[in-house]
C-alpha cells in the first residue's frame, strides 16, 4: 500500500479513529485500519461503535495496513502542512513529510472486524446544523454513562421524528430536556441513541445527517463519515407524564438576568447550597444561605401570579442555558412540583427540593 495525502485531511480522518480506538483494551482494536482504493478509508472499532471517515488521496498501490491510531495521530499532528506519503508491507508503515520520516509496527489488516451492516428499518434526514445544535442542546441532560444510571436508557437521548417535528428527549431522573425543531413532514422515527455516540457524531458531522437503525443498531452518515453503535437496551420512560403541559403561574425573565442571579448565589453561598426564588409582582428574589456565606439577588421579571420554589442552582442553570432565546419563562405548579423552563425550540423541567 502506498498513497499521498494532504496533511489536514490525513489528521481530520485519523481524529476520530483515534478518539474511538482509544476506549479499546486490546491491541488489535487500538489500531487504525487504512485502506487505499479509489481512495483513502480510515476504519476504527472498539466492540460498541464503529467509525469510517472516506478521504481523497492520490493512491500508488493500493493495499490496507492496520496501525496504532493513537501514534499515527501524534505523528501526524507534529508534521507541517505539506503533502504526506503513508506505505505499508508486511508489519510495519513509513510516513514520510518533507524532511521527516517515520515508522510504526503494523498488524495484519485481515484481523481487523468487518464493518457492521445496519440495514435500515426507520430512516431519518435531519440538517447537519438542526442535528448539531439540537444534540449538543440534549445530551448534557441525560445520565453520563450506563453504569452510573439507575435505569440504563436513561444513559441515552430519545430522538423521534411527529409528524413535521423533530423532538429530542434527555433526563438524568433530575430534570429533563425537550427540544423540538420543524424539519417537515416524514415517516415516524422513534429511537434511543447513546449519549455518547450522539456527541461524537454532532461533532464530526460535516454535511446534513443521515440516520439508520436496525435491531440493536444505528447507523449515522455525514458527508464521508460513517458511524455505527450498538443500542442502548431498555424502553425510554413516559417521558410526557413527567412534563406538565400547564401551569399554575409563571415569570419571564431575561435569559441572562437569571443566569447572573444564579451565578451571584453560588459565588455567595460557595457554590454547594440550593437557591430559593420567589416571584410576585414584577421583581424576583434569588436568595441562597450555606456554611460559607449567604448571597441574595434581584431580577426584573413579568408574572402572572406569585410563586417560590427552591432548587439545585447547577440544574436550574443548566435548563436555563439550554433555551436559545434571550428570554426564558419558568412557571409553577407548587413548591414540590416540577419546575418548568422554557425558551426557544426547549421546554426543560428541574425537580425541586424541599424548602
Amino acid at each position: 500500500m502506498k498513497f499521498s495525502i494532504n496533511r489536514g485531511e490525513l489528521q481530520a480522518a485519523l481524529t476520530g479513529a483515534a478518539r474511538v480506538a482509544a476506549g479499546s483494551k486490546t491491541n488489535l482494536l487500538a489500531c487504525a485500519k487504512l485502506e487505499a482504493g479509489d481512495g483513502l478509508s480510515v476504519e476504527a472499532a472498539d466492540g460498541d461503535r464503529s467509525l469510517r471517515v472516506e478521504a481523497a488521496a492520490l493512491v500508488e498501490q493500493g493495499g490496507a495496513a492496520l496501525v496504532p491510531a493513537r501514534r499515527l495521530l501524534e505523528i501526524v499532528n507534529s508534521l507541517p502542512d505539506e503533502a504526506v506519503e503513508v506505505a505499508a508491507s508486511a508489519g510495519s508503515a513509513s510516513v514520510r513529510c518533507g524532511n521527516s520520516s517515520f515508522r510504526v509496527p503494523a498488524l495484519n489488516p485481515s484481523d481487523f472486524p468487518g464493518f457492521p451492516e445496519v440495514e435500515a428499518e426507520q430512516t431519518l434526514e435531519v440538517p447537519g446544523v438542526v442535528f448539531a445544535e439540537m444534540a449538543k442542546t440534549a445530551v448534557p441532560f441525560a445520565a453520563k454513562s450506563v453504569d452510573d444510571a439507575e435505569i440504563p436508557v436513561l444513559a441515552g437521548v430519545l430522538v423521534e421524528r411527529d409528524g413535521d417535528v423533530l423532538r429530542m428527549v434527555a433526563t438524568d431522573s433530575y430534570r429533563l430536556c425537550r427540544c423540538e425543531f420543524p424539519i417537515g413532514e416524514g415517516a415516524p422515527f422513534s429511537l434511543v441513541f447513546p449519549s455518547g455516540f450522539m456527541a461524537e457524531a454532532a461533532s464530526d458531522c460535516c454535511g446534513d445527517v443521515s440516520i439508520a437503525s436496525s435491531g440493536r443498531q444505528v447507523r449515522v452518515s455525514s458527508g464521508g463519515t460513517v458511524m455505527t453503535s450498538r443500542l442502548i437496551d431498555g424502553k425510554y420512560p413516559k417521558w410526557r407524564s413527567m412534563m406538565p403541559e400547564t401551569v399554575a403561574s409563571s415569570a419571564v425573565f431575561r435569559r441572562e438576568d437569571v443566569l447572573g442571579a444564579l451565578r451571584m448565589c453560588a459565588a455567595g453561598s460557595g457554590g454547594k447550597s440550593p437557591v430559593t426564588f420567589v416571584y410576585d409582582g414584577a421583581v424576583s428574589t434569588w436568595s441562597s444561605d450555606g456554611e460559607d456565606g449567604s448571597a441574595v439577588s434581584h431580577a426584573a421579571c413579568e408574572c402572572d401570579g406569585s410563586g417560590r420554589v427552591k432548587c439545585s442552582i447547577r440544574m436550574l442553570e443548566s435548563a436555563v442555558k439550554a433555551c436559545d432565546s434571550d428570554e426564558v419563562t419558568i412557571g409553577l405548579n407548587g413548591p414540590m412540583k416540577p419546575i418548568i423552563v422554557t425558551g426557544g425550540m426547549c421546554r426543560n423541567i428541574v425537580m425541586p427540593m424541599r424548602d
